[in-house]
């Protein structure tokens, strides 16, 4: 990433302590093949939460963010590996849960923390200027899917909702109380002050970032991985999107996700 983050090799940073209906469905539901998984057997985690996607054939973990590029890189190491499975898309969490564990697993925060420092795999995100991602979001789940996911419903989004009144609910929820689509990206990425992935690209630069992320892995004694396409692109999704939002609103997303803008928009 440019500016201060840089583009390789983050260990730790300090930083501030503070896709369809059926998707959501699926997501929601017990994960098949429980036995072939031992790390789904510590209690009732839920799917949403397993943030970390450890691929062990491709020596790398890939910690996901919704609405930034989460479909596109899935997709891209589902092919790498070869994967397919009838029915499943590599979007959904249960296409990667269903995998046996030398192929994939789905860990939470805390699980991918506790793993040894030795057996760690080199780890990389892809996060998304919180003004688009909050956008996208609202585009995406409250203006063009016609059922809302549980979350969304527990804090106060109707569909149809204005964007405006939609930042509302979203500002005044916890964070660890909101749907994951707009939970920050802080929260998922980082364990108290410490920023779990190592290397952090933006959504904004994929194409050089995805470049340096290809040339680690092959450094990291894993496979060529191939291009990425674009999946799931919502339009007017981009930072600029500002330009029609109520300065108002803006400054409320601001103070909301003030925890993103300062780890990794701090140029704003």
């Amino acid at each position: 990433m440019d500016g201060p983050m840089g583009r390789l090799d983050m260990q730790t940073r300090s930083g501030p302590a503070a896709e369809a209906a059926a998707d959501a469905t699926r997501d929601q539901a017990p994960p098949p093949a429980e036995a072939r998984h031992p790390q789904r057997r510590n209690g009732p985690i839920p799917n949403a939460e397993r943030h970390y996607l450890v691929v062990p054939r491709l020596h790398l973990a890939y910690a996901r963010v919704p609405k930034a590029a989460n479909s596109t890189i899935r997709y891209r190491l589902a092919a790498d590996l070869g994967l397919r499975r009838p029915g499943r898309r590599p979007s959904n969490d249960a296409f990667w849960l269903d995998q046996p564990d030398d192929v994939a697993r789905c860990l939470t925060r805390l699980q991918f923390a506790r793993l040894p420092r030795d057996s760690r795999p080199w780890c990389f995100t892809v996060v998304r200027h919180p003004v688009a991602r909050l956008w996208s979001a609202w585009n995406n789940k409250v203006q063009e899917n016609r059922i809302l996911s549980a979350r969304f419903r527990a804090m106060g989004v109707d569909r149809g909702l204005s964007f405006e009144d939609f930042v509302l609910r979203v500002a005044e929820t916890p964070d660890a109380a909101c749907d994951i689509h707009v939970r920050s990206q802080w929260g998922i990425l980082a364990l108290g002050d410490r920023l779990l992935p190592d290397h952090v690209a933006r959504v904004e630069s994929l194409g050089p970032d995805w470049e340096a992320i290809r040339t680690r892995v092959l450094a990291e004694g894993g496979p060529h991985l191939g291009d990425l396409g674009a999946r799931n692109v919502r339009v007017g999704a981009t930072p600029d999107v500002a330009g029609r939002i109520a300065p108002d609103t803006l400054a409320l997303i601001r103070t909301r996700f003030a925890a993103d803008f300062a780890a990794f928009y701090p140029d704003g």
